[in-house]
């Protein structure tokens, strides 16, 4: 079962979307409230996919995707943002899958769903 990581510093965003994407059978969800956080918990974890809230305290999600790249180069990385327009201007070296409102959940699925597929196939 793959294992997922949801990044958000407010608890009612991680914890539903957790149960979304387990109700879905889409994997194993882990949570972290801030990059920091994520990174010292992906060492154990060995995510399959990394949901990433842009905006969090101790460290921001552009930030934290930096690292993921430099440390889990085959992880996916998706951006979950709601300040849509401030995500859109992130810097074109920060390698991510794909950037996501909060406000369109459905697209965010069907990005972790081909990321798993992707991983799948390597």
């Amino acid at each position: 079962m793959p294992n997922l990581l949801i990044v958000d510093d407010f608890a009612p965003v991680r914890t539903s979307l957790r149960r979304y994407l387990e109700a879905r059978g889409l994997g194993k969800c882990f949570e972290a409230s801030n990059g920091v956080e994520a990174l010292r918990l992906a060492k154990r974890i060995k995510p399959d996919v990394v949901i990433l809230d842009y905006a969090m305290p101790v460290m921001d999600g552009a930030t934290a995707a930096k690292i993921f790249h430099e440390k889990m180069p085959d992880v996916p990385v998706l951006m979950l943002t709601a300040h849509d327009t401030a995500a859109q201007r992130l810097s074109p070296d920060i390698p991510l899958f794909g950037i996501f409102s909060k406000n369109d959940i459905t697209s965010l699925v069907e990005a972790v769903v081909r990321c798993l597929r992707a991983t799948a196939i390597r």
